[in-house]
């Protein structure tokens, strides 16, 4: 078994010996296929988010094509504001799916209506249930 100091010598001498004769040719041809990307300052990549998120809403608003959000906020206003009463199977089967899937995600029922509610008392204020206050 070798002593460490005698460890340390051999690892010294051994590494000499590849630094003075183990050596890359310059000259040899590359190796580098693909480039190593660069960090972008977060800075600047957020200034390029910005710029990209503007550039796409400025094609929606030329285009005039609705973002997700506007369609289902005009699918809920006429949810609010139609006949309740007079719904088809289909609608009703279509508006039990989305509180099903609210309540799936998380959200209470009651909340869901409520807001619902308060959003058709938005939309129809001559609607109210009796004895609601016109602040809700």
């Amino acid at each position: 078994m070798m002593r460490s100091s005698d460890v340390d010598q051999l690892v010294a001498e051994i590494d000499h010996e590849r630094e003075s004769s183990l050596f890359r040719n310059p000259d040899r041809p590359s190796t580098v296929f693909v480039k190593p990307r660069q960090r972008e300052d977060i800075r600047v990549r957020r200034a390029k988010t910005r710029a990209r998120t503007a550039a796409w809403r400025n094609d929606l608003d030329r285009l005039r094509r609705p973002e997700a959000h506007e369609i289902g906020m005009s699918l809920v206003a006429a949810l609010v504001t139609s006949d309740l009463l007079n719904l088809t199977s289909a609608e009703v089967g279509f508006v039990t799916a989305a509180l099903a899937d609210l309540e799936a995600r998380g959200f209470a029922r009651d909340q869901v209506l409520l807001v619902l509610r308060r959003l058709r008392n938005r939309l129809l204020p001559d609607d109210r249930k009796v004895g609601e206050s016109p602040s809700r």
